[in-house]
């Protein structure tokens, strides 16, 4: 059951990020201020790290758990 909740928790996040991310992405689309788009890129690639490290978390703990159950 645990495991359950940190994979649901971790899939909730990861989805925020993604629509955090094309949020973003569709502000520097509509932006023409270069110091707004040079803030939203650097959104972008801080959002882009966190998703990154959540898919490796996620990978990690279900290797963690295919171990476990064999």
């Amino acid at each position: 059951m645990n495991s359950e909740l940190n994979e649901s928790y971790y899939s909730r996040l990861y989805d925020d990020f993604v629509r955090e991310q094309q949020r973003l992405s569709n502000d520097l689309k509509q932006h023409t201020d270069i110091e707004t788009d040079k803030l939203h890129q650097n959104e972008l690639k801080i959002i882009s790290q966190f998703l990154q490290q959540i898919l490796r978390i996620r990978n990690i703990k279900k290797k963690l758990q295919l171990k476990k159950n064999s």
